[in-house]
């Protein structure tokens, strides 16, 4: 049996956990950054193909939660590997949602594959830009000191009003 190594990458999506999981699963959004051509059945048991840089790899999901975990599991082409499944776990974050890839390889692959998912979670990444955070503008600041100066101004004209009532 060969040895294999554990391949973790992570990333933070400015997105919704629903929306991630689609981009997991959705044949049209994971052709935009997964693979040059997919074919996706995203329930318990279906099927997906990938095809890129001329190899085509054939699996099945094997768990799918929404908006929390997509599981493949991958009938192998090339290399002799006892399992291969790739996973997604997505996790609300504060920005946005985490997604952590967990894959496997073959120790002279394993690099390789640590640059590949590097570069395909950039890509996915890339499809949801990032949304800048509200920044406090003057004219927010302002209203806060007319409400202020109204309050004391009605003050004002209130006291007046009392007085020439005497």
């Amino acid at each position: 049996m060969p040895q294999i190594i554990l391949i973790e990458k992570s990333t933070v999506i400015p997105a919704t956990p629903a929306r991630v999981f689609k981009a997991l699963t959705d044949a049209k959004q994971l052709s935009r950054w997964l693979a040059d051509r997919v074919e996706s059945d995203p329930r318990q048991g279906g099927q997906i193909v990938i095809e890129y840089d001329s190899h085509e790899k054939r699996g099945e999901y094997r768990r799918l939660i929404p908006g929390v975990e997509v599981g493949i599991r991958w009938i192998q082409f090339e290399e002799q590997v006892p399992e291969d499944i790739t996973g997604f776990k997505i996790d609300r974050v504060t920005r946005g949602t985490r997604v952590r890839v967990v894959d496997f390889a073959t120790p002279e692959d394993a690099d390789a594959m640590q640059a590949l998912w590097a570069q395909r979670l950039k890509r996915l990444k890339s499809l949801y830009p990032a949304k800048p955070a509200p920044k406090k503008t003057a004219a927010r600041k302002a209203v806060k000191p007319k409400r202020a100066s109204k309050t004391k101004a009605a003050a004002g004209k209130s006291a007046p009003k009392k007085a020439k009532k005497k």
